[in-house]
């Protein structure tokens, strides 16, 4: 369950429509919010206002926004054409049928664009049960809230360090990701050479390589 002050409650319903007419949309993505989303709800406002924390840097309010879906299969990309458009923090709760998901976009301001942000990372939870979903508010500040929030959603996929922040874990992970596949599409390429001095210089890159990835794990 969501573990949120009552404090915190908003309960607004947002019409669809809204969405359509203040935005631009492509007609692939207004066909996503009429075949994919049922309906909207503000159901949460976390801010220091409705919180016992202080302001953040960077997170000035974060907004639980319960969406209820008509299928699983959404595309996600709507939820990041919604994220990148409000400008507080998000985290969704996504519902269908008995079943519950979150999804977070981590998401940080785009410089000299007010209200405008750039999403680098998503992360969800599996559909469960509504009393197996759990979010706790954890952190002195609206940006420690955020950056906890991002890790409990990830879990597993997301390592950080006691010494690090979200941002330079989700960094790290991607980096490792940008490895992982420079690596596997090296040795298919030495699987391939025939010339030994080629293959020489793939061995020699892929060592490297390999390297950099042992060092970051």
């Amino acid at each position: 369950m969501l573990n949120f002050p009552k404090s915190t409650e908003f309960g607004k319903k947002i019409p669809k429509e809204k969405f359509y007419s203040r935005l631009e949309m492509k007609t692939a993505m207004k066909r996503y919010f009429i075949e994919d989303i049922e309906q909207i709800v503000w159901r949460y406002k976390l801010a220091p206002s409705t919180l016992n924390v202080s302001a953040g840097i960077n997170v000035l309010e974060i907004d639980v926004l319960e969406i209820n879906l008509k299928r699983k299969d959404y595309a996600q990309t709507v939820f990041e054409f919604i994220d990148k458009n409000l400008p507080h923090h998000t985290v969704f709760v996504l519902s269908c049928g008995s079943e519950v998901q979150l999804l977070i976009n981590y998401k940080e301001a785009i410089e000299n664009r007010a209200g405008k942000f750039k999403i680098t990372a998503n992360y969800k939870t599996d559909w469960k049960p509504l009393d197996q979903i759990q979010l706790t508010v954890d952190g002195l500040n609206m940006d420690k809230v955020y950056e906890s929030f991002v890790a409990q959603v990830a879990g597993t996929k997301l390592k950080v360090e006691a010494h690090e922040t979200v941002k330079d874990a989700i960094l790290q992970a991607q980096l490792k990701l940008m490895l992982e596949k420079e690596i596997n599409a090296l040795e298919s390429k030495l699987y391939n050479e025939k010339q030994f001095n080629v293959q020489l210089k793939i061995s020699t890159k892929l060592k490297e390589l390999k390297n950099q990835l042992f060092e970051l794990t």
